[in-house]
């Protein structure tokens, strides 16, 4: 027991270093650079996951550690990572079906780290109690029931997109506002425009002023601008603001699929409309530290050089520096980016990245709401989180 929780706080240990080391070298290294270092410590974190998962399946099912296993350990280190880049650097059917096959290798392998665990305090307790090891053919196959039946409702649970209502006492605001909220849709193939349309009739279904879409909208090369035409049958305004993974598809890429529909994009700029100063700022690649606090003040003090009586709303992929938007007199700051963890105990990781990972959290005058998305990065799976389309209901605050 103590060796399995040895390996679980291993794997969030090399997470945590992945997720610092991925954040230096973004701005500093060459694409070659980060990829190299990406594959090295996906290999290192996910064949902790794949060696957890098969040496554990194994024991339950009373079996010894043969080639076989220790096979298929290290195909399963090599899949995930391998797949991540293909989806990244390659398109077509092959390369989308290999992506897909790994991502979901890396949705299975994570979903199975908390029903192995599960079984094994379960194993841990009767072991203590009654004296009663429960390993063996009968529970290894419940074991093997358990891990299908929580990858599915993983995989449902990413599908089923929750519309949340919030409310928000907004400071400055002198009449009610309804906003449509989201981020993180990954779209990256065209497989992806069925669930993009379902998103859409979710949209013009609900009441709202104007929607804002932010960041981390597309997720690959696998569209034309005629996939994206679409958009246009969006009923009511839109906003977008980029997020990390447009950079990788390539910004001038997405802006150009993006130019003929009627998405407003809002990259380092201010824009007043509906009652709102709007300030849309571009991706800033990184986590809550000093360096970001100190450029995302360098662009705010740029930006906001007109006195204005709207309430101010700032647009930022992700949930970096309220105190410092605070000082600049914004209202109410909306940010993703974070998918809650999406598959817990990748939660817990996000943590240590961001403070701020989901809801609401106040900071004097400013308001900064988190969304955990509507849509998956990577596996399309959620354990311990849900995808929402959140319309926030916003108030003055007396």
């Amino acid at each position: 027991m103590e060796a399995l929780w040895k390996k679980c706080f291993f794997c969030l240990y090399l997470w945590r270093e992945f997720c610092i080391l991925r954040a230096r070298f973004t701005l500093k290294k060459s694409f070659l650079m980060q990829m190299i270092w990406f594959l090295f410590f996906s290999f290192v974190a996910f064949g902790g996951l794949a060696s957890l998962t098969v040496l554990r399946i194994s024991s339950w099912w009373g079996r010894r550690i043969g080639r076989i296993q220790r096979g298929l350990i290290v195909l399963l280190a090599l899949m995930v990572p391998l797949a991540m880049w293909v989806a990244r650097a390659f398109q077509g059917i092959v390369a989308e079906m290999l992506a897909k096959a790994g991502l979901f290798l890396l949705g299975f392998l994570t979903v199975s780290f908390n029903v192995i665990l599960v079984f094994e305090l379960l194993n841990f307790v009767s072991k203590t109690i009654f004296h009663t090891d429960m390993r063996g053919i009968v529970w290894g196959s419940l074991l093997i029931i358990a891990l299908i039946g929580t990858t599915g409702f993983a995989m449902r649970s990413a599908r089923a997109i929750k519309v949340k209502t919030v409310e928000i006492p907004v400071t400055n605001l002198t009449k009610e506002s309804t906003i449509l909220y989201l981020s993180d849709i990954h779209i990256s193939h065209t497989s992806d425009l069925p669930f993009l349309k379902k998103i859409i009739a979710q949209l013009n279904a609900l009441e709202g002023e104007f929607v804002v879409i932010n960041g981390d909208f597309i997720d690959g090369k696998g569209f034309s601008e005629a996939d994206l035409q679409l958009l246009n049958s969006i009923n009511k305004d839109v906003y977008l603001t980029l997020g990390n993974h447009e950079a990788y598809a390539g910004n001038a890429y997405v802006k150009q699929l993006l130019k003929n529909t009627k998405i407003r994009l809002l990259e380092d700029e201010v824009l007043h409309a509906h009652g709102w100063e709007l300030i849309g700022l571009a991706d800033m690649a990184g986590f809550d530290t000093a360096e970001n606090h100190e450029l995302l003040d360098q662009k705010l003090a740029t930006l906001l050089t007109n006195t204005t009586t709207l309430p101010k709303l700032l647009i930022l992929h992700e949930p970096i520096g309220p105190q410092v938007a605070e000082q600049h007199g914004i209202n109410l700051q909306l940010a993703g980016h974070t998918h809650y963890g999406q598959i817990f105990p990748f939660t817990l990781a996000v943590k240590i990245a961001f403070p701020y990972i989901k809801g609401l959290y106040r900071f004097g005058t400013n308001a900064l709401f988190v969304s955990s998305g509507i849509w998956t990065w990577g596996p399309t799976m959620r354990l311990g989180s849900r995808s929402e389309l959140v319309v926030l209901k916003l108030i003055p605050k007396g």
